[in-house]
């Protein structure tokens, strides 16, 4: 279900919307729309890097190189292990290698460093 919102932008703002809106040949609506869910997406991201940055500190991992000490000393793989620790793996990577913030490829890479920084 759709809801309607009214939205007062400066008019500058308005005119760069509409040059983009014809550019791209997608209507404003789908250019805001698009807009507020990257927001949201941005504010998640910042409020479980937040958590995930504590968590790890807590177990000694604030680096790459952190984690990848910690995965290759795991001697005894077990399915629960090796997920775990794929997870860990994964989320650090994400939260500490701005290069690595490609994961929603249709942003530039200074997108992410963006999100990382802010």
């Amino acid at each position: 279900m759709r809801s309607t919102i009214t939205v007062s932008i400066p008019q500058d703002v308005r005119k760069e919307l509409d040059r983009v809106s014809d550019a791209e040949g997608v209507s404003r609506s789908d250019i805001v729309r698009e807009s507020v869910r990257d927001y949201l997406f941005i504010r998640q991201f910042r409020a479980l890097r937040k958590g995930m940055l504590s968590k790890a500190a807590r177990h000694g991992v604030y680096t790459d190189q952190d984690v990848f000490d910690r995965v290759s000393r795991e001697s005894s793989w077990t399915p629960m292990s090796l997920w775990r620790h794929s997870l860990l793996t994964a989320t650090a990577m994400n939260f500490w290698s701005a290069a690595s913030f490609s994961t929603r490829s249709s942003f530039p890479s200074s997108f992410w460093r963006n999100c990382w920084m802010s």
